[in-house]
């Protein structure tokens, strides 16, 4: 999923919402002078900052969503804001549970916990605002192959399907865990501790698991490796 067509579904989210009669993507400089808003309005804005992680396969990409509505001073101003204000925070708590609609996690992810601001807006008019600050994560699956290269050779699909078979024998002092950099990056197949098959796992592994740390290559096993045991591990190259 590219960015653009990550910024077309947040267009499509927010103008599929019934409250939500105007849609910008820029900077607040020219959503301010962009002409007559049709309130409420939704504004967002990609921030400089993103991260690109091997780790976890995403390209993180940063954005604060502003709800804009008018605020009407003339009559008892302040029932008038905490009303707009009750009205666009329960918008951009819809917007962030569609953000979350269950198809769209196919290809992307959204940060869990998402900060909010409550601020008063000169643009031509008075508004009230409220803001999120939203991380989204696109999938990032560091295939080389299909970058347009000239004078640099990389793998083909063809290298990346090798399996090749990593063997480990214990000396009885590592307690529960090592690291094989030789593995980090890699993709697991199969993982053997003696001639039992482990499974992984992101908590705190059993004796019929493992824990893997992508990055590094550094494994935790649920129980410690043994003099001489043969630890043998099925991988290839990821994408």
């Amino acid at each position: 999923m590219t960015l653009k067509s990550t910024l077309a579904r947040l267009e499509q989210i927010a103008l599929s919402h019934r409250q939500i009669n105007h849609f910008f993507i820029g900077d607040f400089e020219q959503f301010a002078n962009n002409g007559e808003i049709n309130y409420p309005a939704c504004f967002c804005e990609l921030k400089p900052t993103g991260q690109i992680s091997k780790t976890d396969h995403y390209c993180y990409y940063n954005f604060t969503l502003y709800f804009f509505d008018l605020m009407d001073i003339a009559v008892d101003s302040g029932n008038n804001e905490y009303d707009i204000t009750s009205d666009l925070s329960s918008i951009a708590q819809d917007y962030v549970a569609l953000l979350n609609y269950t198809e769209f996690q196919n290809d992307w992810g959204v940060s869990v916990d998402n900060a909010m601001n409550i601020a008063k807006y000169q643009l031509a008019d008075l508004t009230i605002g409220v803001s999120v600050d939203i991380t989204i994560g696109t999938i990032f699956d560091n295939n080389r192959c299909q970058v347009p290269t000239t004078g640099l050779t990389v793998e083909t699909e063809q290298d990346r399907s090798i399996v090749q078979n990593y063997i480990y024998v214990g000396q009885g002092t590592e307690g529960n865990g090592s690291t094989f950099g030789t593995l980090a990056n890699k993709l697991l197949l199969l993982v053997f501790k003696g001639d039992k098959l482990l499974v992984p796992t992101e908590g705190t592994p059993t004796v019929d698991e493992y824990k893997f740390n992508y990055a590094t290559g550094q494994f935790t096993f649920g129980n410690d490796i043994e003099d001489g045991q043969i630890i043998q591990i099925l991988n290839k190259n990821s994408l």
